[in-house]
């Protein structure tokens, strides 16, 4: 006999609804960003200003990418 809680229960909502609704209700803060690309076929984002004062980061700060899932990466400053 299975007990309450052995079977995990279904979303009742999208999974990315669910995740928008947990990052607001713990305040996580995630901003998404598209990767833009120069005429020599470089690629790089713009971090939008407010973040960047939040983060203390500036132009010049080494940052560190990691993949969290497909599509999605974690920015750390080194």
């Amino acid at each position: 006999m299975n007990g309450k809680g052995s079977k995990p229960r279904p979303l009742s909502v999208p999974r990315e609804e669910f995740e928008n609704n947990w990052d607001t209700i713990f305040n996580k803060k995630k901003v998404v960003v598209p990767i833009k690309t120069l005429d020599n076929g470089d690629q790089f984002i713009e971090i939008p200003e407010d973040f960047l004062k939040k983060l203390n980061w500036k132009e010049g700060d080494e940052i560190l990418w990691k993949e969290e899932s497909l599509g999605k990466f974690k920015l750390i400053k080194k």
